[in-house]
């Protein structure tokens, strides 16, 4: 497992864990899960890693299928 997904799983982890013993009705509660649940996001955005090539889509060939499909050339 890389990096970025190692603290984005223990972020998610320790926000969870922390519902647990926050009080639901303070704001205080949901602004600290808040910080942390955005914080695993940091890792992911300072990485400089190149997206990879996304490879084009192939060419769908609709009459293609019309001549060689006997079902479509009896309808």
């Amino acid at each position: 497992m890389g990096i970025n997904r190692t603290v984005d799983m223990g972020g998610s982890l320790v926000a969870q864990l922390l519902i647990r013993f926050l009080s639901p009705a303070s704001c205080f509660s949901y602004n600290i899960l808040a910080l942390i649940c955005s914080a695993t996001l940091i890792p992911t955005t300072l990485t400089k890693v190149i997206q990879p090539k996304i490879p084009t889509e192939p060419r769908i060939r609709s009459m293609l299928a019309i001549t060689r499909s006997p079902l479509l050339r009896q309808a």
